[in-house]
């Protein structure tokens, strides 16, 4: 899902994030020091959180999981008056600057880890931006700092970078290992045609595995082969795809003549030349107009917490009922959710409820004491998950869009 604003639920990457959760995840790199133009001069724990980042995106190219296709950067940095007024559009260039340096960093890391038989690297949309100084952390906004009042440490808070990984709508289908995956198809195909063109009667005592066996016979017979190795390698960088299947078709086989001689064969080689032609092209997968690409099968819709209203008012001293349902709700399972209200504004309460397994939704009523601030909150969110103790990971973990509570 992609990042569109801070309007939307988002999760944080962390030990309970999983590869079939929507999206978008948040990590927040902070502390960069005033000047620094390096990675490496952030403190230790800062950089740990990029060495999680990169582990989560690599995974996210496993099969069965949702692959990270775009990566959002978007840079901050602290006010510096004195700097600004002597070079104008200072604080704008650093914050871009230190996007551009964790992407850098997390590209490298990331296109080192993926390996050959994985998504590669360069299909991810890497999208840096800067914003200046002109959204503070959210602890110094949530704290009502000021510049005038702002510690070192609440301005370290303001130097970050922002990263957003936002997972495609199908899961990764490529196999672990293409060369032995492949090579047991095509046996299969090999045993299928044996099936299909028996030996011939008045040759009784010719081997099962007939010598020079001559490859596709027909036209169909090498449509068939040529749209099912399209189908186990379409995941596959089209610069790896021929020297793969040269090197599948040597060494993944048995060496004997009886199946080696399918290989040996003008369809073969043809088909070998159209993926070259292809990849000088400077296609990124190979297609083609024989084999029909069958659409993606449709995405499992995930469960996900519905609030009922986008805003709620509320009179210090009053209360009022939000109705938080569950959509999408597993039919299988028989636990209650448990249900809190996340970023409420101050002095502003809500108890902590549970959706019965037999219903769908549950009503929760915020309080506001007397004296509680006058105040619009919009970054207020329902989250809930269907486990009292430990977090496994087959349990459900919901969050909210953000819905905006107005203290009156």
């Amino acid at each position: 899902m992609k990042y569109t604003g801070r309007n939307q639920a988002i999760f944080d990457l962390d030990r309970f994030s999983r590869h079939d959760m929507p999206g978008p995840f948040r990590m927040v790199i902070h502390k960069f020091s005033r000047y620094a133009e390096t990675v490496e001069s952030l403190p230790l724990l800062e950089r740990m959180k990029l060495v999680l980042v990169t582990d989560f995106v690599v995974e996210s190219f496993l099969p069965g999981n949702l692959p990270i296709m775009s990566i959002q950067l978007i840079g901050h940095a602290d006010t510096d008056p004195q700097r600004e007024q002597r070079e104008p559009g200072f604080v704008q260039r650093t914050s871009k600057k230190r996007a551009d340096l964790v992407l850098r960093y997390l590209k490298d890391d990331v296109a080192w880890r993926t390996g050959i038989w994985l998504l590669r690297s360069d299909k991810i949309a890497w999208v840096p931006s800067g914003v200046g100084a002109s959204d503070p952390a959210e602890e110094n906004r949530k704290r009502k700092k000021t510049h005038a009042n702002m510690t070192e440490q609440d301005r370290e808070l303001n130097r970050r970078v922002e990263i957003f990984l936002e997972p495609g709508p199908t899961p990764v289908l490529q196999p672990t290992d293409p060369p032995d995956v492949l090579a047991q198809y095509i046996r299969q195909w090999i045993r299928d045609r044996m099936e299909k063109y028996p030996r011939p009667p008045d040759f009784p005592d010719l081997p099962v595995r007939i010598p020079n066996f001559p490859g596709p016979l027909t036209r169909p017979d090498y449509i068939s082969l040529k749209c099912m190795i399209l189908e186990k390698v379409k995941f596959i960088d089209i610069n790896l795809l021929p020297d793969m299947l040269k090197a599948m078709l040597k060494d993944k086989l048995p060496d004997d003549r009886s199946e080696s001689t399918v290989w040996l064969t003008p369809e073969i080689n043809q088909m070998l030349d159209d993926i070259e032609k292809q990849r000088r092209e400077g296609l990124k997968n190979w297609s083609d107009e024989d084999c029909s690409q069958q659409p993606p099968a449709p995405a499992k819709k995930k469960p996900r917490l519905v609030v009922e209203l986008r805003s709620y008012p509320l009179k210090r001293g009053g209360t009022t009922d939000i109705k938080v349902s569950v959509v999408n709700r597993p039919d299988n399972d028989k636990r209650p959710i448990q249900v809190t209200i996340g970023d409420l504004p101050e002095k502003v309460t809500a108890p902590k409820r549970a959706i019965p397994p037999d219903q769908n939704y549950v009503v929760i009523t915020l309080a506001a004491e007397a004296d509680a601030p006058v105040t619009t909150k919009r970054s207020v969110y329902a989250e809930g998950n269907n486990s009292q103790f430990v977090i496994r990971e087959e349990d459900i973990i919901l969050k909210s869009d953000m819905f905006t509570v107005n203290v009156q």
